[in-house]
C-alpha cells in the first residue's frame, strides 16, 4: 500500500477536486473510507465483546484513514491540520475550505480556457490533455458547454505550423467529436513525426540572411508564399562533413527545409533514393565504382544501357552490405544494428523462370513466366524480375516483385555468356587453322594428260619491235 501512495501527488491547496477523488480511492482499497461517513461507537458500561471489537477497529481505522490524509498534504497544510480529532473532521475541515475557494474559481476556467494558445514547442496531444484537464474541471462545477462549440474552439487553438490542418478540419461539412478531434490530432501529429524523422538526415545552421523586399515563391499547387528573407545555411551531415548552401530562401509558410536535387547534381553531387533514406554523395571514388559495376553488369548481362537505373540501385544496395578497407562493417549493420543476410544475393541480370500467383494464375494457361532479375524489392523479401517473353498473365517489360523463383546460373538474357563467347571465337579459330595447315601441307593434284610443245608453224615469224606506236624500228626476225 505504501508503494500505492507514494504515486500521489502532494496537496498544496490547489485541485482539490482531484486530490479528493485519488484519496477516496486510495482509502476505499485500504477499506478504512467508511470512517469518514460514520461515527465513532458510543462507549458503554456493560458491553459484549462484539461492540468492543467494533468500537477498537474503528478507532484504528480512524487513525490509518487520518494518517493517510495527513501525509497526503504538502508540509505546510500539515502543520495546520495535523491536530485534528478525526479522520472525518478533518476531511470536513477540508472541504468546508477548499469546496467554496473552487465554486468562486469558476470565472478563471473559463478564462483559462478561452486564453489557451497551443504553441509548437510543445507536444500537441499533451496540449490537447490539458485542454481536456479545463473541461473535466467544467463538469466537476456542473458547467455544460456545447460540444461542438468546444471542438471549434480547440481547432482554432492548434499552432501556426498546423495552419493546413485548421483549414482542411474548418472545410468539413459534418460535425465531429470532441474523441474524433483528439484521434485526428494523434495521427496528425504521428505522421509529423514519421516526416521528421526521415528527412532529418543533417542538422542545418543558418548564418545571415537578408530581407527579401516583395519576392515571392510559386508553389506546386499554384499557390504563391512570400520570401521574407535570403541567406546561407550549412548542412552537418552524419559522416560530419558540412555542406554551405547560398542563395537560401527564407519562407515560413513551408512547413518542411525543401532542397533542389537536379540543382546538387548540377554542383557533382549523387543523390540515390533506395527505399525511405536518402543517400547524397560527392566522392569521386564511390562514384567511379559505382560507374565501373553499372557498366560491368551491363555487359556481362547483355542489357541495354536504357536498365542503368536498375543496376545502379542494384549496385548500391550491394555496396551497402559489403564492408571497406576503412570500416570493418557493413553501412547495412550501422544503420540497421544488424548483420546483413547475404544468402539470397543473386547475380544481376540472370533469368529466370518466375511462379504466376493469384489474382494472375488462371486455371487454363501459362503458370510459370520468364523473366529476367533485375534486382531487390525496397519494402518486402523478395526478388524484381522483368518480364521478356508474351504470356497471358503480365504485359512484356512489366518488373514484377516475387519470391518463388527459379534462376537459370548459366543463361542470360538471349545472348551467350561473355567467356562461352570467348571460347567458341577461340575454338572457331583453331579450327580454321588446323583446316589451313591440312590444305597447306596436302600435294597438289596433278593432271594426267602428256604435255606437248605447241607448234605455230614453218610460216611463223617474230619481231622485236622498238619505240612507239608513232615511230619504231624493226630489227628483223628473231
Amino acid at each position: 500500500m505504501t508503494s500505492n501512495f507514494v504515486k500521489l501527488e502532494k496537496f498544496d491547496g490547489g485541485n482539490f477536486i482531484r486530490w479528493q477523488k485519488k484519496m477516496k480511492f486510495l482509502l476505499t482499497t485500504l477499506k478504512v473510507v467508511y470512517v469518514l461517513n460514520t461515527t465513532r461507537p458510543l462507549e458503554k458500561e456493560v458491553e459484549t465483546l462484539a461492540e468492543t471489537r467494533e468500537r477498537q477497529k474503528w478507532d484504528n481505522d480512524d487513525y490509518i484513514c487520518m494518517g493517510h490524509i495527513l501525509n497526503g498534504m504538502s508540509d505546510s497544510l500539515f502543520d495546520i491540520y495535523q491536530s485534528s480529532i478525526s479522520a472525518k473532521e478533518l476531511w470536513e475541515k477540508l472541504e468546508s475550505r477548499y469546496m467554496q475557494e473552487d465554486a468562486t474559481s469558476k470565472k478563471f476556467l473559463v478564462s483559462q480556457f478561452n486564453n489557451y494558445k497551443m504553441v509548437d514547442s510543445k507536444s500537441v496531444m499533451e496540449q490537447m490533455h490539458e485542454i481536456e484537464r479545463i473541461l473535466n474541471n467544467y463538469k466537476q462545477h456542473k458547467m455544460h458547454m456545447d460540444e461542438t462549440i468546444i471542438v471549434s474552439s480547440i481547432i482554432d487553438k492548434l499552432p501556426p505550423s498546423w495552419k493546413d490542418f485548421k483549414k482542411s478540419m474548418k472545410h468539413k461539412k459534418e460535425d465531429i467529436s470532441l474523441e474524433q478531434l483528439g484521434n485526428h490530432l494523434r495521427l496528425e501529429e504521428e505522421y509529423r513525426k514519421q516526416d521528421d524523422t526521415k528527412n532529418q538526415f543533417s542538422h542545418e545552421k543558418v548564418h545571415t540572411i537578408d530581407e527579401e523586399d516583395g519576392s515571392i515563391l510559386y508553389m506546386g499547387n499554384a499557390s504563391t508564399v512570400q520570401v521574407k528573407g535570403k541567406g546561407t545555411m550549412e548542412i552537418e551531415f552524419t559522416s560530419g562533413k558540412v555542406l554551405t548552401l547560398k542563395d537560401v530562401f527564407y519562407v515560413p509558410d513551408v512547413r518542411k527545409n525543401l532542397i533542389s536535387i537536379p540543382l546538387l547534381n548540377k554542383f557533382g553531387f549523387k543523390s540515390v533514393f533506395e527505399g525511405d533514406k536518402f543517400i547524397l554523395s560527392k566522392d569521386e571514388r564511390k562514384n567511379r565504382v559505382l560507374e565501373e559495376m553499372v557498366n560491368a553488369m551491363l555487359s556481362y548481362s547483355g542489357l541495354s544501357e536504357g536498365y542503368w537505373g536498375e543496376a545502379m540501385l542494384t549496385a548500391c544496395y550491394l555496396l551497402n552490405r559489403v564492408p571497406n578497407k576503412r570500416k570493418k562493417i557493413t553501412l547495412y549493420e550501422l544503420w540497421k544494428k544488424r548483420k546483413p543476410n547475404l544468402n539470397y544475393i543473386k547475380v544481376w541480370g540472370y533469368r529466370a523462370i518466375v511462379k504466376v500467383h493469384e489474382p494472375k494464375r488462371k486455371k487454363l494457361g501459362e503458370r510459370e513466366i520468364e523473366s529476367v532479375f533485375m534486382g531487390y524489392a525496397e519494402n518486402s523479401k523478395a526478388y524484381r524480375f522483368m518480364v521478356v517473353e508474351y504470356n497471358d498473365s503480365y504485359p512484356i517489360n512489366t518488373v514484377i516483385e516475387s519470391r518463388d523463383a527459379i534462376f537459370q546460373e548459366n543463361r542470360f538474357n538471349s545472348i551467350p555468356h561473355p567467356k562461352e563467347t570467348l571460347c567458341s571465337s577461340v575454338q572457331s579459330l583453331e579450327n580454321n587453322v588446323s583446316n589451313n595447315d591440312t590444305l597447306t601441307c596436302s600435294e597438289p593434284r596433278r593432271s594426267k594428260r602428256a604435255r606437248k610443245e605447241k607448234d605455230y608453224g614453218l610460216d611463223f615469224f617474230m619481231f622485236l619491235v622498238k619505240g612507239t606506236n608513232d615511230s619504231s624500228n624493226s630489227y628483223g626476225p628473231i
